[in-house]
């Protein structure tokens, strides 16, 4: 487990898994979710704290506020908009 500092509007230290870029994309497909999406999560090193995050929300809208907040490309955004 390797610690890193995300700077946004908040100092929040996630621990990245070395294999979490494949748990992230095999997480996502799962629950059907776009595969370009779960490739562009992949590449970002997405943090297995958010998928947990985002499973208890259920997918609900607070995501796209959620994802907005941590300053996320707008296009994932618009796309879970359009997609609810």
């Amino acid at each position: 487990m390797v610690e890193r500092k995300i700077f946004n509007k908040h100092n929040i230290i996630f621990r990245k898994n070395i294999n979490f870029d494949f748990v992230i994309a095999v997480y996502l497909m799962i629950l059907n979710f776009d595969f370009v999406i779960a490739v562009y999560l992949m590449i970002l090193n997405f943090d297995f704290v958010i998928a947990v995050y985002l499973m208890i929300l259920n997918f609900d809208f607070v995501i796209a506020v959620y994802l907005m907040i941590l300053n996320f490309d707008f296009v994932i955004i618009i796309y879970l908009i359009i997609s609810l």
